[in-house]
């Protein structure tokens, strides 16, 4: 039997260090991925920090992009369709960075984008959050991180500090909005954050 060649492994312990890999607690999925094809799951999980779950999305749009006025529907639960327009996309900035406008259930939207082409070597990308998700730790305002407060797999109680940032010599605060565990802390002491960057996600 192939199994009675392969090195004994302690399912736990591969656990805890992959979850301090990931930055994040590791379920079944991931640890089962991790273990077969270590090299591809580590390199689907990279890409879903980036991009975030998007399986949702038609093929042509995944593989190519919007066209200008071109629209879609994207299910994001029973239910729960969202349509999807692109408006106009604007010339980069010095450090690559483009406005994208597109309608979002027929309501007018915009966000910044990194056009990766053109984008310094050092720049980062990071996540936007939803200010409006009591489990997500999302930049008010652009600023620095000063200091981490807590780290994955801490019990967080309502008003528990996660990440302070400093703007403009102030400190600010980003506590928690509900009782959760930190599963994923997506900033570290020094980085410099936008407005509704997320830095940390809890869950229940």
């Amino acid at each position: 039997r192939p199994g009675d060649l392969a090195e004994p492994i302690n399912l736990e312990t591969t656990r805890s260090e992959l979850s301090t890999t990931l930055g994040r607690t590791a379920n079944d999925d991931d640890l089962y991925s991790h273990l077969m094809y270590p090299a591809v799951f580590a390199e689907f999980d990279e890409f879903v920090r980036t991009y975030g779950k998007l399986q949702g999305l038609p093929t042509t749009a995944f593989f190519y992009g919007l066209s200008i006025s071109e629209e879609i529907s994207v299910e994001i639960g029973p239910g729960k369709v969202l349509f999807i327009k692109l408006i106009g996309i604007s010339e980069p900035d010095a450090e690559g960075q483009r406005n994208v406008f597109y309608e979002l259930n027929g309501m007018p939207r915009e966000c910044a984008v990194i056009d990766q082409a053109l984008a310094p070597k050092n720049a980062i990308t990071r996540l936007k959050g939803d200010l409006n998700d009591p489990l997500q730790a999302v930049a008010p305002m652009p600023g620095m991180v000063s200091e981490v407060n807590a780290e994955v797999g801490a019990k967080l109680e309502e008003g528990d500090p996660i990440i302070t940032l400093e703007a403009m010599k102030m400190l600010t605060t980003i506590s928690a909005s509900t009782t959760g565990t930190v599963t994923e802390i997506l900033a570290q002491k020094g980085d410099a954050v936008e407005t509704e960057d997320l830095l940390a996600r809890l869950e229940k």
